[in-house]
């Protein structure tokens, strides 16, 4: 496997776990 595209992957789990982290916070306190 390429290492760029293990770069990208590694950087897609780390969106969805930041994004999982956040939508809980977004729910709590609504703007």
């Amino acid at each position: 496997m390429p290492y760029y595209l293990y770069c990208l992957r590694l950087r897609r789990l780390v969106l969805i776990f930041v994004n999982s982290l956040y939508q809980p916070a977004k729910q709590t306190r609504p703007e």
